[in-house]
């Protein structure tokens, strides 16, 4: 077929005129996606900023944690989680407890504060609680509520689930000890309440929950860390409210106030206990180790009761602490304590008896009443008596027969035995000191005058009266004959030769001895080497002073100089200075200058 002819056949069109294909070849696929435009480097740009922003987010949020309260106390979500006035998390949820006995609170820990969530933090809703012994909560009465918390100790394990408290906590210290106390009655305590040693408080209430047999009162207490050592054996807890009795009239206080625990801590070498059987009153009183505690034993119970005054001589020395059955049933046991001051006083032949009521006595001369005292007459006494010849001093546990009442025969019993001597070493006895005056005339503008001074004064044995000069020589401007001594009753006249001068000490020779007073062995005193903790004793009846050398800002052989900040009334100049470790006298108070000075013994003059 001709050409022609082809062209024919296709309708008359030439076969240079028909579409020839333009075969390309295949391309990539990333050429197909990113080849048409340059749009796909802004698309990967905001992935990877979108990506760093969601890691940020994820890496640095913090924990969320779960508080269950009993109450939720109109907390919300948006309100916050403080602790030390800062604001460390959010809460994010609250919601009732499918049991419907509390609530759960979310809380979300913002990044720095993630260390919250360990165990032994604690929880409590911050809101306002007026009450009669504190207010707290009040900036929640403007400002919204919000989560309180302390955190548990560092080492703690993290936790995520906690059991919030629900009053805002008065020991806010996260290393406080926790013990619990059983009471027979809980007398009004409650959830916040304190606990107190010596008006301080060192604790708190943090639960108090009914025995599950519905017969006693189990309390939660919190101890600050300074005042973990009371968690030991031997501290007595017990609720202290208002008493009003014939005896004594205690904690008016917690009618404004409220129940509180007190608490005399145990000895301090206790073991460590956290479980503690509270008592139903308050002990009687404080009692001290140096303390004697004897038992008195007797076929009635008399005037033996707990709280019971021990007095000598009508003076209250010791009381009662707690009366029983003895082991067999024959007797009735009374554990009585005496106070340390006057733990001398009792002897091994020392007797005992009740004080209780009126001993009415009818006879040729009429009637006549007996009464130890107000207070015998009302709740009753335990008084004793010591023999004129004392025995060995009696030791704790010692037992002594309570009779019903005192033999005339004790009454009249006047042994001299030295109290006030706690302080001293055992066996160690008390310088009895003499309160001397010296007096003269002197001449003043032609006038003659009485001048006179007072101090403490020793007598040592050879009847040689010691003491700071001042109290045994006359100034240089006394007239001549004229100076005397009085003391113990008794005056004589100065005698210039019978004076050994000592720099600021001196020795008079007595001719005669005073009258029933005690001389001081001259081996008992004693030039100190260096300063030393003494004690200053002056009147028998006063209480001796202690003086730490940690007091004595400047020793010389001669002299200690006392710390200024130490404040002395001007009746003790003269005084006896005593050391605690042997019971010696190593000097004298001097407060002539207006600053306390110890004058040294002397150790040729001894």
């Amino acid at each position: 077929m001709s050409r022609d002819d082809d062209t024919q056949d296709r309708g008359g069109e030439s076969l240079d005129e028909f579409p020839v294909a333009d075969v390309q070849p295949r391309l990539p696929l990333w050429k197909k996606i990113f080849g048409g435009t340059r749009m796909w480097i802004a698309t990967l740009v905001c992935l990877m900023v979108a990506g760093v922003l969601i890691g940020l987010a994820v890496s640095g949020g913090g924990r969320t944690i779960t508080i269950a309260f009993e109450d939720g106390f109109g907390i919300k979500p948006g309100d916050t989680l403080r602790y030390r006035g800062i604001d460390v998390g959010e809460v994010k949820q609250v919601a009732v407890n499918p049991t419907l006995e509390g609530v759960t609170v979310q809380v979300e820990l913002n990044s720095e504060a993630v260390e919250l969530a360990r165990e032994g933090s604690r929880f409590w809703i911050e809101r306002p609680q007026l009450g009669l012994s504190r207010i707290t909560g009040l900036e929640t009465v403007v400002g919204a509520k919000y989560i309180g918390v302390i955190p548990g100790p560092p080492d703690a394990p993290a936790v995520y689930h906690f059991q919030g408290v629900e009053s805002p906590p008065v020991i806010r210290d996260g290393s406080a000890t926790g013990i619990t106390i059983q009471f027979s009655d809980g007398f009004g305590i409650s959830t916040g309440a304190v606990v107190k040693h010596l008006g301080i408080v060192i604790g708190e209430v943090t639960a108090v929950k009914l025995d599950p047999a519905l017969d006693g009162v189990t309390v939660h207490v919190r101890l600050a860390d300074f005042a973990e050592s009371v968690a030991r054996a031997g501290s007595q807890f017990w609720i202290e409210r208002p008493e009003i009795g014939l005896s004594e009239i205690r904690g008016l206080e917690t009618l404004i106030q409220g129940p509180y625990i007190d608490v005399v801590p145990g000895p301090p070498d206790g073991r460590i206990v956290t479980t503690f059987q509270g008592l139903d009153f308050a002990p009687p009183a404080t009692r001290l180790a140096e303390g004697l505690e004897v038992v008195l034993y007797s076929l009635g119970q008399g005037a033996l009761k707990p709280g019971v005054p021990v007095n000598y001589r009508g003076l209250n020395v010791g009381h009662v602490v707690s009366v029983s059955l003895a082991s067999d049933a024959a007797t009735v046991e009374a554990r009585v304590y005496i106070q340390p001051d006057y733990k001398s006083l009792v002897r091994v032949n020392s007797r005992f008896w009740s004080n209780i009521g009126i001993d009415a006595d009818f006879g040729v001369g009429g009637f006549a009443l007996k009464t130890d005292s107000l207070q015998s007459l009302a709740v009753g006494s335990i008084g004793f008596a010591t023999p004129d010849i004392p025995e060995r001093r009696a030791r704790t546990g010692d037992r002594f027969e309570c009779a019903a009442y005192a033999q005339d025969e004790w009454l009249e019993w006047s042994p001299q035995i030295a109290v006030g001597e706690q302080l001293l070493p055992e066996g160690s006895q008390r310088p009895e000191a003499i309160r001397a005056t010296l007096r003269w005339q002197q001449k003043r503008l032609g006038f003659t005058r009485n001048v006179q001074r007072q101090g403490w004064l020793i007598l040592l044995e050879g009847n040689r009266l010691r003491g700071l000069t001042r109290y045994l020589q006359p100034p240089e401007e006394a007239i001549e004959g004229s100076a005397v001594f009085e003391m113990s009753g008794v005056e004589f006249p100065f005698d210039d030769s019978r004076l050994q001068l000592e720099g600021r000490l001196a020795t008079y020779q007595l001719s005669d001895p005073l009258p029933e007073q005690s001389r001081w062995p001259l081996d008992k005193l004693r030039t100190p080497l260096e300063a030393k903790d003494c004690l200053i004793i002056s009147d028998p009846q006063s209480p001796i002073l202690p003086l730490s050398s940690s007091s004595i800002v400047e020793a010389t052989e001669d002299t200690w100089l006392v710390s200024p900040s130490l404040s002395w009334n001007a009746a003790l100049d003269g005084a006896s200075v005593v050391s605690r470790s042997d019971g010696a006298i190593l000097g004298f108070l001097d407060l002539e200058k207006g600053q306390a000075e110890v004058v040294l013994v002397k150790k040729a003059n001894q």
